[in-house]
């Protein structure tokens, strides 16, 4: 399919990763839907998190097929990603405990003597 090279020449990407261009190459224009993306992306990362699979097929493929679109060789398409499970993040132990200022003044003050005594020596 040449909607790789379509992507590629209009300068949208530095490069199509190789499972887009699996998925695209295999497939005929009817035979591409969301399922088969999704399916294209179990296939080739069975093992991987859903966040890899939505970063190396479904966001790429997307991506040249509705660049196509909106040249008018085909119909866009939108689907779901794979659902991404996120982590809470525990709060910094610097946050809200000191000012910025305090641990960057301490530094000034314990650097600027040697500063001092190294262009004094011309270093």
């Amino acid at each position: 399919m040449k909607a790789s090279a379509l992507y590629l020449a209009a300068g949208k990407a530095i490069k199509v990763s190789g499972a887009t261009r699996q998925i695209l190459g295999r497939c005929e224009d009817a035979d591409i839907n969301s399922g088969s993306i999704r399916q294209s992306a179990i296939d080739l990362y069975p093992n991987a998190k859903n966040s890899t699979r939505n970063r190396q097929v479904i966001v790429p493929t997307l991506a040249v097929i509705n660049h196509c679109a909106e040249l008018g060789h085909c119909s866009p398409l939108r689907m779901k990603r794979f659902k991404v499970d996120t982590r809470s993040r525990s709060p910094s132990p610097w946050s809200g405990s000191m000012p910025l200022e305090q641990p960057l003044n301490g530094l000034i003050l314990e650097l600027l003597p040697l500063y001092v005594r190294n262009r004094s020596k011309g270093i």
